[in-house]
């Protein structure tokens, strides 16, 4: 089982960094790079790179870790590396927000008036609500033992309702980004690249949640949990 494990966790995690660099690849090529207070445009291309980044990658690996420690890393180990990935995936989150709404203020153009932006805006405040209470439970101050086990189920179910609302987010993302593409006949290249993009997204949440529900890859406890 371990072995399965192993191949299908390196090869969750070689589609996840295809995922990174295409999106890396698609804005600096087809989108001029990335700045901050030079343009609004370039401080938008922020956006999609700390969201696939924090809310797919990085959030994928932190709720796997227990997958793949499952066997010579303790509990404590575990939950210290699971909180700490995804504090940095939140913050890649806020600052990725904060580029999203900075940058279409600068120029003047609406924010929330899509399913994306919506979709987006709930699965971070679950991410969030997530983060806080999962801390609060299970790490510092921490519950009873009998309290955190029946908070257990539900912070693992609306854990991964977030990651699949990330995949949708991402997927109805890309989508906008090819509808909005100037010249889309004339662009073949970044249209593909950016439906390649999706299909990665797709590929990679579906193999992660496959990973994450499979009975046979759940942690096995150590003798000092």
């Amino acid at each position: 089982m371990s072995s399965s494990y192993n191949i299908l966790n390196g090869i969750t995690g070689v589609v996840g960094i295809g995922l990174l660099a295409s999106v890396i690849t698609w804005i600096v090529k087809y989108q001029s790079g990335f700045g901050w207070a030079s343009s609004p445009d370039l401080e938008f291309n922020w956006h999609p790179f700390l969201m696939v980044l924090g809310l797919v990658f990085l959030y994928s690996q932190s709720i796997l870790i227990y997958r793949t420690g499952r066997y010579h890393t303790s509990k404590k180990i575990l939950k210290y590396a699971h909180a700490l990935i995804h504090l940095i995936a939140f913050l890649c989150s806020i600052v990725g927000l904060v580029a999203v709404f900075d940058s279409h203020n600068r120029k003047g153009t609406p924010n929330m008036f899509s399913l994306h932006s919506w979709i987006g805006l709930i699965t971070v405040i679950t991410f969030a609500l997530q983060f806080v209470s999962g801390f609060v439970a299970f790490l510092f101050p921490g519950l009873s033992g009998f309290i955190r086990k029946l908070l257990m189920p539900y912070h693992v179910f609306f854990g991964t309702i977030a990651f699949i609302f990330a995949i949708i987010t991402t997927v109805a993302g890309i989508t906008e980004m090819v509808l909005w593409t100037d010249n889309f006949e004339t662009k073949p290249p970044a249209v593909l690249l950016l439906n390649f993009m999706g299909l990665l997204a797709v590929v990679y949440g579906s193999m992660t949640v496959y990973l994450l529900l499979k009975p046979d890859y759940k942690r096995v406890p150590l003798p000092e949990d």
